[in-house]
């Protein structure tokens, strides 16, 4: 008897060795089935409930995937019961199955392990959406999605386990009405209400996943049973579109629609499969696909059946002759094609010409049936170059194709179940068989040319093949040989618009140098994109390397310039959608400032917002002016700002290094700085926090605001964050859009090749031809209508009527008073002198230096704390040298009862002092969170700075380990500021995946209850960008 034969026994077949993993029901074990001589694994129950009859479900789960057979599924080889002969401590009687052996672990393991990449889980996942598609096609639910059923080959190959709480169509009276199975927190909302899981629980569930492979935490993550069931019925969760700005817009879609509250609008598995396999594709180097001979002959689904019907009949059809290129290629062989007789007039015309056939022998079998005939065929000549594309895809099942000029459904960082006004992607039911391949509708394309072969039997076959399945069977036989993906990098207000857009042209994607044209958007602010451009763009830092750039402005464009010491004006690029910069204001604080009779200049702006008498005056009300406006150097509204203030500055000459000494135009600038209450990251921080504000009946942190009219109708819509979609109710408090009177300017998203504003030679060619295409696509009529749709104006600087119609004044249909943009030259001299004038920042840093900040970071040498410090020592290069800047360390009793320890006094920027306190630090201790928040905020108001932005950035990695300190609800009391003391804003940010769900609401609500903002960094990696965006608030 070997080793492995001496453990104990499951009959005379299988021997029993370790546990690979327990559940609540059953443990697994690592066996050897000694007749086949070969490794398995076997589930043996554990416990029987005669709620889940669990016995009976081993049965079905023996059944179920015997009948589906799928790679990528688990194989069950043998189903049994412990008898009394077996050498297991178990009951006689208890179930067991006999299943594959993996030894990779399960999916769970791989993420707990280290975060995977975007391509990794794409990979992975696609073959768990093929299992699932499978699955459904024969009626089979899994009702268990989840990544501990996810198991992985030794080779990282996915596999789908655990079916035995599988629905199938067949009855089985093992699941009551009403009951719940499966994992809570994977369980679709229709489920939690009672329904019956069908396909689209699966889905759901698998969004789920996705969503927790792609950021590392679930979209809902209450702690307790009723906030998790509450929160899942809500639909409301943060979408990987804002945490996660640079992953493919296909996957951040593909999330939100899975997660979707109402079923018919999530997409298949099928469709899911699709997405993510095209998305790892693009990781993958293209390959060339050879047809061969012997291989089958792709035929659509309508042109294998059998055809039938009356004769086929018509005049005759005249012209000259059909002539064209050589077609040249590998052996065409297939199946037999037969079918009833095609009857009709005698086929004649002129000859057909052109130049000669060659390639290798055509064979196949003999191919058999009536004589053809009809009417002569004959017409213009047809030429052009060889075309192909994919293969038709297979329908989506539960979704409507769009048709060109139709909405576009367009992801949003929240989903809800109150949907107003958005659009229907409701479909016919998924199908209870195998998906047929049906190809999606060609929309009228100007660039596409059909190949026409030249051989008159070819040439009729292919006729039949157009008509009956809108598109070229020679596509299909030909194909593209790969793919050639274009990267386009968007600006956030528009990523959303774009992404859609995308998502229709590659349903029917161009054809450039025999690769299908692929289009990637990645999401990146104009600002960062700046810097990343002037660097070359290393993907090593800022991600995969765009072949297009489509900021918000031109403007950015020409900075572009600057950094890279390009000579004259910058290239005049094309603008996909224009949007003015406006001043938005709630209406009763809009008719305060002149509303609707006229609107407010920026000088209004200044006088109030830096005047209490003057506005009390104005308004009736005591509560000061607030105006908040981005970031200049990383946000265009921002930018548009503060152009605009120095174009409407009086006593200006138009020379701006002259006007910069002016002290008119400098008095004038400080002021409008000075009003400023704060800056931002981006508009749709803003306005996230205004509407979450609104819903917990926090007083509103800003009176008016700077942002691009389009972001003002999105917000309208029920949307903060992602433009023309309406996943959430609008917002009881609407904002009015004011055009400056005394002049503004104009965001008109512009399109330029990256190789056109710096030395990029990865933009190839081909590159340029396929972002050429692309962008005739977006030019496109029907195109248009969908920015126009989301509240774009169009390049003739009108709104749709619809828009118009719907925001019920708010916007305005005239045109707004502009300025032309100033030259790259003077707008950089600008921003240096921003610098000087803007809103001085007062800012305490506040480091966690617990002990668990010294863990290694997956992926990386540093620990934790090496990560946070270095990101810090980066983040000081955003404050200027009037800005004062403190630090301090924090964990538990660093002094006695005292958790913190100050290593940098709040004073003018030291960034020596700063840099070489943060080299010193080391971890130690537990986190005494809440007591030195408090602390910190006090120190803050104790040296604030009237004219200054008083602000505390706190970064922890857990929640409060102090059991002596205060309560959270005593700290949220203390951080508010009472009557006549001055607000410090508060930005907490969460760093990594310890915090529980109930410490980083305690984090959000510092946040809120300050009129800060709560950020959170999932994977520790990212931290440098995430401090990056906390300190634009400065």
């Amino acid at each position: 008897m070997t080793s492995e034969d001496a453990g104990p026994r499951l009959g005379d077949r299988y021997v029993l060795g370790g546990v690979l993993g327990r559940g609540a029901t059953g443990a697994v074990y690592a066996a050897h089935d000694v007749h086949l001589d070969r490794p398995v694994a076997i589930k043996i129950l554990v416990e029987a409930g005669d709620t889940l009859t669990t016995p009976e479900r081993f049965q079905r789960e023996a059944r179920i995937t015997a009948r589906l057979n799928h790679a990528n599924i688990v194989a069950v080889h043998d189903v049994g019961r412990i008898n009394e002969r077996d050498t297991v401590d178990v009951a006689v009687g208890t179930p067991f199955l006999v299943m594959e052996l993996l030894t990779g672990g399960s999916w769970k393991d791989e993420m707990s392990r280290v975060r995977p990449s975007p391509e990794r889980v794409a990979g992975a996942l696609v073959g768990v959406a093929r299992a699932l598609a499978a699955a459904h096609s024969v009626g089979v639910t899994h009702r268990d999605i989840k990544p501990a059923n996810v198991l992985l080959t030794g080779d990282g190959d996915a596999k789908l386990a655990d079916f035995g709480i599988a629905k199938s169509t067949e009855a089985t009276g093992l699941t009551r009405p009403g009951d719940i199975v499966g994992t809570l927190a994977y369980t679709a909302p229709e489920c939690l209400e009672g329904h019956a899981a069908e396909p689209p629980a699966d889905v759901w569930s698998f969004g789920v996943m996705l969503y927790e492979s792609l950021s590392g935490r679930r979209p809902f993550e209450q702690e307790t049973l009723g906030a998790l069931i509450t929160a899942i019925q809500s639909g409301r969760y943060r979408s990987l579109a804002y945490d996660l700005p640079g992953l493919p817009h296909s996957l951040s879609a593909t999330v939100d629609r899975c997660l979707d509250p109402d079923p018919p609008h999530r997409p298949s598995a099928a469709e899911l499969a699709r997405v993510l396999s095209d998305t790892a594709a693009l990781s993958a180097p293209p390959t060339t696909v050879t047809p061969t001979s012997g291989s089958p002959l792709f035929i659509p689904s309508q042109l294998s059946r059998p055809v039938s019907g009356p004769p086929i009949s018509g005049p005759p059809i005249s012209g000259p002759p059909i002539s064209g290129p050589p077609i040249s290629g590998p052996p065409i062989s297939g199946p037999p094609i037969s079918g009833p007789p095609i009857s009709g007039p005698p086929v004649s015309g002129p000859p057909i010409s052109g130049p000669p056939i060659s390639g290798p022998p055509v064979s196949g079998p003999p191919i058999s049936g009536p004589p053809i005939s009809g009417p002569p065929v004959s017409g213009p000549p047809i030429s052009g170059a060889r075309t192909g594309g994919r293969p038709p895809a297979p329908p989506t099942p539960g979704r409507v194709p769009s048709a060109p000029g139709s909405p576009v459904p367009i992801p949003s960082v929240y989903a809800s179940g109150s949907r107003p006004g958005a659009t229907s992607r409701s479909g016919p039911p998924p199908p209870t068989g195998p998906p047929v391949p049906v190809p999606p509708p060609d929309a009228p394309r100007k660039r596409r040319r059909w190949v026409v072969p030249v051989a008159a039997g070819v040439v009729f076959v292919l006729m039949v093949g157009t008509v009956v399945a809108g598109r070229s069977l020679l596509d299909s036989v030909v194909g593209c040989s790969g793919e050639l993906p274009l990267v386009v990098a968007a600006s956030p207000e528009k990523a959303g618009v774009v992404g859609a857009l995308a998502d229709r042209y590659n349903a029917d994607p161009a054809e450039v140098d025999g690769k299908c044209v692929h289009v990637q958007i990645v999401t990146v602010k104009s600002g960062e994109a700046v810097e990343a451009l002037a660097k070359g763009w290393p993907s090593a830092d800022y991600g995969v390397r765009p072949d297009v750039w489509s900021p918000a402005s031109s403007v950015w464009v020409g900075l572009v310039g600057q950094h890279v010491g390009a000579i004259g004006a910058p290239p005049k690029a094309p603008s996909l959608a224009r949007s003015p910069l406006v001043i938005a204001a709630p209406e009763a604080t809009a008719k305060t400032l002149g509303w609707p009779t006229k609107s407010p200049s920026w000088q209004d702006i200044a006088r109030y917002a830096g005047n209490d008498a003057a506005w009390k005056a104005a308004s009736g009300s005591s509560t000061p002016f607030l105006f908040a406006r981005t970031n200049p150097l990383v946000s265009t509204s921002g930018l548009h700002a503060t152009l605009a203030a120095y174009l409407a500055a009086p006593g200006r000459t138009g020379d701006v290094e002259s006007d910069l000494k002016r002290t008119s135009v400098r008095l004038f600038l400080r002021t409008l700085e000075r009003s400023t209450d704060r800056y931002g990251d981006t508009t749709l921080t803003f306005l996230d926090t205004l509407r979450q504000q609104e819903e917990q009946s926090e007083p509103s942190s800003v009176s008016a605001l700077a942002v691009e009219e389009q972001t003002v109708w999105a917000y309208n819509q029920g949307e903060p964050m992602s433009a023309g979609s309406s996943h959430l109710p609008a917002p009881k408090q609407k904002l009015v859009a004011m055009h400056p009177r005394d002049g503004t300017l104009v965001s008109d998203h512009p399109y330029v090749t990256v190789d056109s504003v710096i030395d990029a030679p990865w933009v190839t060619t081909a590159k340029r031809t396929a972002a050429d295409r692309f962008l005739d696509f977006l030019l496109d009529d029907d195109q248009q209508a969908t920015f126009r749709a989301a509240g774009f104006r169009d390049s003739d600087d009108q709104l749709d009527p619809d828009v118009v119609a719907k925001s019920r004044g708010l916007l305005s249909e005239k045109s707004a008073t502009t300025f032309a943009s100033p030259q790259p030259a003077a707008v950089a001299a600008l921003l240096t002198a921003w610098r000087d004038l803007n809103r001085q920042a007062n800012v305490l840093v506040v480091l966690d230096t617990s002990g668990s900040m010294k863990e290694k970071v997956a992926g990386t040498n540093s620990t934790r704390l090496q990560l946070a410090t270095q990101a810090a020592a980066a983040s000081l290069s955003y404050f200027g040298s009037n800005d004062a800047v403190g630090l301090w360390e924090f964990s538990t009793h660093l002094a006695g009862t005292v958790d913190h320890r100050q290593l940098v006094p709040l004073s003018m920027k030291d960034e020596e002092a700063l840099t070489r306190a943060l080299k010193s630090l080391r971890p130690a201790n537990a986190t005494g969170l809440y007591d030195t928040a408090r602390a910190a905020v006090d120190a803050v108001r104790s040296q604030s700075d009237a004219d200054g932005i008083n602000a505390v950035v706190l970064l922890t990695d857990g929640d409060n380990q102090d059991p002596g300190s205060i309560s959270p609800a005593t700290l949220l009391a203390e951080l508010r500021p009472k009557s006549g003391q001055p607000a410090v804003r508060v930005y907490p940010i969460a760093f990594g995946n310890d915090l529980s769900a109930t410490g980083k609401n305690v984090l959000n609500q510092m946040a809120m209850a300050t009129g800060g903002r709560y950020y959170q960094s999932n994977d520790p990696r990212n931290i440098e960008s995430v401090l990056g965006d906390v300190m634009s608030n400065f």
